[in-house]
């Protein structure tokens, strides 16, 4: 077996989307959310080395030019329900489903010979969010926090193609199992639309470690 610890963390999510029942002083309300993820969080080079993931050139025969990237498995197209109850109009609690669409992460390799590499890796992952709410109650523009924990469980992949000599080789590997814990806490503002339906932009941070 083989253990490899990846981090998707500090990665900011904007949300732009609507919820219904809209400002709510008490009761249940629903939401739907979709959003961009910005990784901040990088793994460390031995990592980047097991993946494959950095670019090299050759310049001479003797000599090559040899770059590590920085790789975060967070970022990438996130979207996701909420169902929450708030106890009044200023104090609620909210369950949220979000699911990652990884974005890539990538790396290439040239030599003089004509020989090449090319490596890609990226990550799938369905986050629970248990999560507490303050609002501050105003009617047309609620502004509101949130902190709370994100619960994971998704897979890496990661694809290799090369050129060496007159041969070709590509393959693929997935890394899944177990179950990352984190913690996540948000800033947003609810626009009351109408008595049902409200606009909201979020920004969240989420620091998760796989």
């Amino acid at each position: 077996d083989f253990i490899v610890s990846w981090l998707l963390s500090n990665i900011f999510l904007i949300f732009f989307s609507l919820i219904a029942t809209a400002q709510c002083e008490k009761g249940f309300y629903a939401s739907v959310n979709t959003g961009y993820n910005i990784g901040i969080g990088n793994v460390d080079r031995y990592n980047s080395m097991i993946l494959g993931i950095g670019n090299s050139t050759q310049i001479d025969a003797s000599t090559y030019q040899m770059e590590y990237l920085k790789i975060n498995f967070g970022k990438g197209l996130n979207a996701g329900a909420n169902l929450g109850y708030m106890f009044n109009k200023n104090m609620g609690f909210e369950l949220g489903v979000n699911y990652l669409f990884g974005g890539k992460n990538e790396g290439h390799g040239t030599e003089l010979s004509g020989d090449y590499f090319n490596a890609e890796a990226s990550a799938k992952m369905i986050q629970i969010k248990p999560t507490i709410i303050v609002r501050s109650g105003f009617n047309k523009v609620n502004p509101y926090a949130k902190v709370g924990m994100v619960i994971g469980s998704g897979k890496i992949t990661n694809t290799h193609n090369k050129k060496n000599g007159a041969d070709f080789y590509n393959d693929t590997t997935e890394f899944y199992g177990g179950m990352p814990i984190g913690f996540h806490a948000s800033i947003g503002t609810l626009y009351k639309l109408n008595e049902k339906l409200s606009l909201f932009g979020e920004l969240n941070l989420v620091n998760l470690e796989y």
